[in-house]
């Protein structure tokens, strides 16, 4: 389970920055995260994808048991991060998924860094259009941002298992550490601050996400997309868009999925994915 998992950590322009490291292979693999998760979200797959990759599931400045300082989380900033996180862990010529806001991420980092870069696993990604999910949406106006600290448990737990299409496959101890983090006020701050230098209600807001979509197909990595097709979070039109924009794709939609494939359809996704890095 989770707790088998050991944490490591190193540090990053003064910035605790936690990681998993699996595996002890030639090939590397780096996961990222998204928007106010943590390396929790790998549990189901770094082990499996350990056998044939040293696996590096590295958690954002800011999110889970990262330091949380008060600057200013643009996509540039967890960006540039990412690389110098990288460069700290002496990680070499590397594959790299993103979910989420988190493939947003990859996406911005590809663009800087190509050259550092071999394949892209994209999973539900930001980036590849503007426009996400209402209830997303709803959450990024300034009215409603940062009220998630004040929510009921009951209704986190209810917004938490809208993510995936069978509420069950979520552990409670899941729910219970998110939840926990909403609770204190460093943790708000980072998602008040990732909101407004990156979201609106319309979808992507910061010129530096709205020219990830303009700057596609500058990407030659051959790109995985996968995706729910169920995601009410972004929608799975956005993978389909991903697929023209970016020339050297291809696609996974797994049905009765939502917007967490990556355990959702865990044994799916682990099989998928390998078999794309594999080719």
């Amino acid at each position: 389970m989770i707790s088998q998992i050991e944490d490591n950590y190193c540090e990053v322009e003064g910035i605790k920055i936690r990681y998993w490291q699996k595996g002890n292979r030639s090939k590397n693999l780096v996961l990222i995260h998204g928007f106010g998760g943590s390396i929790e979200a790998w549990y189901n797959n770094i082990n499996f994808l350990a056998h044939n990759y040293t696996v590096y599931a590295l958690e954002l400045p800011g999110h889970g048991k990262s330091d949380k300082p008060q600057i200013t989380y643009s996509l540039n900033i967890f960006a540039d991060f990412v690389d110098k996180t990288i460069k700290k862990l002496n990680i070499n010529k590397f594959n790299i998924a993103g979910l989420s806001f988190g493939g947003a991420i990859v996406l911005k980092y590809v663009l800087k860094y190509s050259e550092k870069t071999d394949k892209i696993i994209l999973i539900s990604s930001a980036g590849l259009s503007p426009k996400m999910g209402f209830l997303f949406s709803l959450t990024n106006m300034v009215p409603f941002r940062g009220i998630i600290g004040i929510v009921p448990k009951s209704i986190f737990s209810f917004y938490a298992r809208k993510t995936v299409y069978d509420s069950k496959c979520i552990p409670q101890e899941i729910i219970d550490f998110y939840y926990s983090l909403i609770k204190t006020k460093e943790f708000r701050y980072v998602l008040k601050s990732v909101q407004k230098e990156n979201f609106s209600f319309w979808g992507h807001c910061s010129n530096h996400l709205i020219e990830i979509s303009k700057e596609l197909q500058k990407i030659n990595n051959k790109t995985l997309i996968v995706w729910g097709k169920n995601d009410t979070i972004i929608p799975v039109r956005n993978a389909y868009i991903g697929k023209k924009l970016l020339k050297n794709s291809g696609i996974v939609i797994y049905e009765d999925c939502r917007h967490n494939p990556q355990f959702e359809k865990a044994q799916e996704f682990n099989n998928d994915v390998l078999k794309f890095l594999e080719e």
